[in-house]
């Protein structure tokens, strides 16, 4: 896994205030999962992605690179103006395989499930932030986590370094089954709007993965997503437990894997394990208090020699990013 940013020297950036333009993000996820003779900028490696399809500024198409289970994410970025909530928003939907910019089989989510687009994350806010120098609204800033299967992006809409992310996720995620040919997901909103992915079963916030854990079927299947150790009070969501900090037994933060567990009906209770999401992670205390945003702290215990980063959203479940090339 590597780790890109808008603070990297040499990163693409953002335009602080965009009025028609289009494809600002698409251009950075190109850079970035791509790249140029296989640089994304400056010296460091793009992440082993391909882009086999494009249409003008506005849609790309992203493959898997090595390892992966081969699907194709189609990233749309054609807002040309901000939403009714002032941000503007990219969108992404999954497939098993494609032949052009919006033909593939096996689309997750289906357009019936979600239409448009797919899901949506806001990257910019209308509102830039401006740090009193007389030189108007910052750039919004952005980071990426990738490896050739799996990205994790978030964003700080305003450019304020203080203020909140928002984030979302898609790619491969760790199955609990053996040679799982279809262990992929599309994390999102339902809608455009003004926060990224949080966590939440039975709301505007979801998850989509290829297939059920048995592998059958063309359609998506919608994931709940909830700490691995104790549930949240909100039902799916990451986050907001309430734990005490430093935990009193082991004097440090308490660590979870975001665990993934696949429904085929709206009763949650029916949903199974199925797997984890890669690189991020949740914790048992109430992390949109506790830490502020970008926190960084090193792993102790088990999880010795590993670095984490906490991204604190605007709304909803806070999760962890492992920063380290430690993933297993």
């Amino acid at each position: 896994m590597r780790a890109y940013s808008s603070n990297d020297a040499g990163a693409p950036q953002l335009a602080p205030v965009i009025t028609t333009a289009v494809g600002g993000m698409l251009a950075i996820l190109k850079a970035v999962l791509v790249g140029t003779g296989g640089t994304a900028y400056g010296t460091k490696p793009a992440a082993g992605w391909t882009n086999p399809f494009n249409s003008g500024t506005n849609i790309g198409v992203f493959k898997q690179g090595a390892g992966g289970n081969n699907r194709f994410f189609r990233v749309w970025d054609g807002e040309s103006a901000d939403n009714s909530w002032g941000y503007r928003c990219m969108a992404i939907r999954g497939y098993e395989s494609m032949t052009a910019i919006s033909t593939g089989t096996g689309a997750f989510p289906t357009t019936t499930q979600v239409p448009g687009n797919g899901m949506y994350t806001p990257y910019r806010n209308a509102s830039g932030y401006d740090a009193g120098l007389g030189a108007g609204p910052i750039s919004p800033k952005w980071k990426i986590w990738a490896d050739a299967q799996t990205v994790v992006m978030a964003f700080n809409g305003s450019g304020d370094p203080t203020g909140t992310w928002n984030w979302t996720t898609f790619g491969q995620f760790t199955s609990y089954k053996s040679a799982d040919l279809f262990n992929d997901m599309v994390c999102g909103q339902l809608a455009t709007s003004y926060m990224g992915y949080y966590g939440t079963y039975g709301d505007m916030s979801g998850m989509y993965v290829t297939r059920d854990v048995a592998g059958t079927g063309s359609s998506a299947f919608a994931l709940p997503v909830m700490p691995a150790g104790v549930q949240s009070t909100s039902s799916g969501q990451i986050g907001s437990n309430n734990s005490p900090y430093p935990d009193p037994a082991t004097a440090s933060i308490l660590l979870s894997r975001i665990a993934i567990a696949t429904h085929t009906t709206s009763a949650a209770n029916l949903a199974k394990p199925r797997g984890h999401l890669r690189f991020l992670w949740d914790s048992l205390h109430d992390n949109r208090t506790l830490f502020p945003p970008q926190t960084t702290f090193s792993g102790s215990g088990p999880n010795a020699g590993k670095t984490f980063e906490v991204i604190v959203p605007g709304y909803g479940g806070v999760p962890i990013v492992e920063t380290s090339d430690t993933w297993s």
